[in-house]
């Protein structure tokens, strides 16, 4: 995915990372879009990943995110 969006948008910055450790400082963006980002990770590491985006999202900033939602898990 991250091929196709360099390519779709040349002049945008795309990086592969952990979201659990953000390499940005503190306050750096000012909003995060996560397209089922968290349906791969157990539920109990939302917390966790919650926090490191709140730490590199400035005052104000935005995050908009799209997850599923189900009755039991359906990735394992």
């Amino acid at each position: 995915m991250i091929a196709v969006a360099r390519r779709i948008n040349p002049g945008l910055e795309c990086q592969v990372g952990d979201m659990h450790a953000v390499d940005v400082s503190p306050a750096a963006v000012a909003g995060i879009v996560l397209f089922y980002a968290f349906v791969h990770r157990p539920g109990s590491d939302l917390p966790s990943l919650l926090r490191e985006l709140r730490r590199i999202v400035r005052p104000n900033g935005l995050l908009l995110a799209a997850f599923h939602v189900a009755t039991r898990p359906w990735c394992r």
